[in-house]
């Protein structure tokens, strides 16, 4: 077979600066595909329970502006995948609805396939009777109660769910949930080329320039693929790949080096070889896929907990400093009393705080392992939870005051011990909601996720 190029233009569509530049350098390399990412779990429940995107609205338009007619001339497809930043179905349809507007605005015929994650939950529930879903870390097993309680449950597929939307011939394939690997490896699969080699391409090239020197996210990358193995670039000529910038990204979400489970299998890269070809080029051989023995895809949802409020000050009294584990304590000792007596609700069962001092173990926590010196200034974030957004607000704005007002050893005034940034000084952040799904389920047809033909005319 003759060697087949794929381009990412970035790490995540719609987030950041796409590169214009190397962008177009790249497409003059004649790739069979663009497949481009479009969003993850790791910004958190929220956008996922929420149905909303966490890019900007404006630099996805931009984006799209610049693929959408890129990919029509060349005659190639555009693969997006986990549409609109969560991969949900109101994300699908915000995504959808960018590249219709697109397609309008530059009078662009567009054939699109949509390929819908989600679950229908009486489904899910039916399989569950007979079927075990695992949880992926400290959950227990999947129950009927946890996918009620979410507002939604998107399955991430792989590279097998997408084969039959590239047999629709579409101009732009645009999936829910799914695998970053396997949108730069769908076209190689269908072509023929070796699974193990196409999907661990697919995961070097998910985060475009994040594998260059210099690094750049937004650059694009080119991954050309043949028999035996494949080469990685930067469209960008003033950027390389290096052994060393193409191995670390190996490190990158993942439990091993040496294995990337996907749906179906496992690509293994314990025979995995890095060369230097030349001083912007870097070749991979050796990596196989490992058959599963059964064909497993993982699921997300999220559950609403309520509403969040958060004050956030800072404290640069090193007297206040040396005593606010003590403050912070008697805060919440005082908040729990008093909400208790006054209001009737438990703290833990129908409200929650959470005291976070940046400067001082704020991001670690507990977990921090180094023990640092009083530090001269801290930043303070008080968070509350609670059935509804007056309440959070209430409570949050109750639990500030025995901090602001905190007699504590040293104390030089009664009050001004606290910088606020911001007035209000209690924030309303809408929704709060939680990872309740996040476990495996077994399938037995990948192709169960069907695509919806769109003609946008």
């Amino acid at each position: 077979m003759r060697p087949m190029t794929v381009l990412t233009p970035t790490g995540c569509l719609g987030l950041g600066p796409l590169d214009e530049a190397a962008f177009r350098q790249g497409m003059r390399r004649g790739p069979a595909a663009v497949a481009v990412d479009a969003g993850s779990i790791d910004p958190g429940p929220f956008y996922l329970g929420a149905g909303l995107p966490h890019q900007a609205r404006f630099e996805t338009m931009r984006e799209l502006t610049l693929l959408l007619p890129a990919v029509k001339e060349a005659g190639i497809p555009l693969i997006i995948g986990t549409a609109g930043g969560s991969g949900g179905r109101r994300h699908l349809e915000w995504n959808l609805a960018l590249i219709e507007e697109v397609a309008r605005e530059r009078k662009l015929p567009l054939r699109v396939a949509v390929i819908d994650t989600s679950l229908d939950k009486e489904d899910l529930k039916r399989r569950l009777r007979t079927q075990r879903a695992r949880g992926l870390g400290f959950e227990a097993d999947l129950t009927a109660e946890d996918v009620d309680a979410c507002t939604e449950v998107v399955a991430q597929v792989g590279v097998e769910t997408l084969l039959p939307a590239l047999e629709e011939r579409p101009d732009v394939v645009l999936a829910g949930r799914a695998c970053d690997d396997a949108l730069a490896a769908a076209v190689p699969v269908r072509a023929g080329f070796d699974r193990g080699l196409a999907l661990h391409m697919g995961k070097l090239m998910e985060c475009a320039g994040a594998i260059t020197v210099p690094e750049s996210i937004w650059g694009s990358v080119i991954g050309t693929i043949d028999e035996r193995g494949f080469v990685l670039e930067s469209a960008d000529e003033t950027r390389a790949c290096t052994v060393g910038s193409v191995a670390a990204h190996e490190l990158y979400e993942r439990e091993s080096p040496l294995a990337q489970p996907v749906p179906g299998g496992t690509v293994d890269m314990r025979a995995s070889r890095f060369e230097q070809v030349d001083p912007r080029r870097v070749r991979v051989e050796g990596s196989r896929f490992a058959p599963a023995a059964e064909y497993l895809v993982k699921l997300e949802g999220a559950q609403r907990i309520g509403y969040r409020s958060v004050f956030i000050s800072g404290v640069r009294d090193p007297s206040m400093i040396a005593a606010l584990d003590q403050i912070l304590e008697r805060a919440r000792a005082e908040t729990e009393r008093d909400v208790g007596s006054r209001l009737g609700l438990s703290l833990g069962r129908d409200y929650r705080i959470a005291f976070r001092v940046y400067g001082r173990n704020g991001v670690m926590g507990i977990r921090e392992r180094e023990a640092p010196d009083l530090p001269h200034e801290v930043g303070l974030v008080l968070e509350v939870v609670a059935p509804t957004q007056e309440l959070a607000r209430d409570i949050a704005m109750f639990a500030k005051s025995p901090i602001m007002w905190a007699h504590f050893p040293g104390r030089l005034t009664t009050a001004g011990n606290l910088a606020y940034p911001f007035s209000p000084s209690v924030l309303e952040a809408g929704e709060a909601f939680r990872l309740r799904v996040h476990h495996l389920l077994p399938i037995e047809d990948p192709r169960m996720f069907k695509p919806e033909i769109h003609e946008v005319t």
